[in-house]
């Protein structure tokens, strides 16, 4: 089975037709627990239980338990906050004893927010309302151990505000009377992630592949009291009018402008230059990775900012 999918909203619906829930910074998993065993699938139906052994001991209810929960694997950053960049590691890792230690120095959560199956009745036809009080249900019988139900709330607005506050990734709202469609992206379910724009300093850049000369990613750094902190590499944004206007403005240098590591991937190919050009960055924020220090989330070129200098940014 694949889950049913938010298409992208245009306006926060109001009114009592609609609910909202937290849009987390994760990984999204469908969980099948059946006689004590959970088998975890992403969105492709791939199988990804091997990564995450810290979530098979979640439902408490002891053989002869059948779920089908839909949900999002969270991990927290040093701020507190759900982070892609925290699971990333390991989502790929298939050896069990890096799996292990990965799992005891940043444990992740299963944020369960549908009930697709129980004791063998599927629940997909019944609507949104119906579906959630049955998860209620089990919550409050304590069925799900260790997996999270997180809440819901009736203000969509307000809670847009709230997640944008806080930094959290943004909402979905859903209809109440909506049934679960499987692999469908539906209207029913709408998302609105936050985007946000920040200003950052050129220190390198790469070529297209195949050629040596056209511009096609930046590498962006943040100005500090310990040197230019890499953030990452934006390629999104940069067009074919773009690429020889931004060349012309960098000056290039024979070593890296940033006080930090930059990450080896992001290294091959790159062409240094002064840290002298700012851009605007749009992006879904900074995200804290276990060793790869803070990276820009979806970063899209915005164009330059040829009314500030590096030193304003600090």
């Amino acid at each position: 089975m694949r889950p049913m999918l938010a298409t992208a909203g245009t306006h926060v619906p109001g009114g009592e037709d609609w609910v909202h829930e937290v849009k987390w910074d994760g990984i999204r998993l469908l969980g099948t627990y059946v006689d004590g065993s959970l088998r975890l699938t992403t969105r492709n139906e791939n199988d990804a239980t091997l990564a995450w052994p810290e979530l098979g001991s979640g439902p408490a209810a002891g053989a002869g338990t059948d779920l089908v929960v839909d949900g999002e694997v969270i991990a927290l950053n040093d701020r507190g906050l759900p982070d892609f960049r925290v699971l990333g590691e390991r989502m790929h890792v298939r050896d069990v004893r890096k799996v292990a230690r990965l799992a005891a120095a940043r444990p992740a959560t299963y944020m369960v927010f549908d009930l697709l199956r129980v004791g063998g009745e599927d629940l997909t036809g019944l609507p949104w309302t119906e579906r959630r009080a049955r998860l209620e249900a089990l919550d409050a019988e304590g069925a799900l151990g260790g997996w999270q139900v997180p809440l819901t709330y009736d203000d969509g607005a307000l809670l847009h505000q709230a997640t944008l506050a806080q930094g959290l990734e943004g909402i979905v709202s859903k209809r109440r009377t909506a049934r679960y469609e499987p692999g469908v992206r539906s209207r029913a379910w709408l998302k609105f992630p936050h985007r946000f724009r920040a200003s950052y300093v050129i220190g390198g850049w790469r070529p297209q592949e195949g050629t040596t000369d056209r511009l096609a990613a930046l590498l962006v750094g943040e100005p500090t009291a310990q040197g230019l902190l890499y953030r990452g590499r934006v390629g999104s944004g940069i067009t074919g009018r773009h690429s020889p206007a931004l060349r012309e403005l960098l000056t290039e240098r024979a070593d890296s402008p940033f006080a930090d590591e930059v990450p080896r991937e992001d290294v091959s190919g790159t062409r240094w230059v002064e840290p002298l050009v700012v851009v605007e960055v749009e992006t879904h924020g900074v995200g804290t990775g276990l060793a790869s220090g803070a990276r820009l989330r979806q970063p899209s070129y915005q164009g330059v900012r040829t009314d500030l200098a590096p030193e304003d940014l600090s």
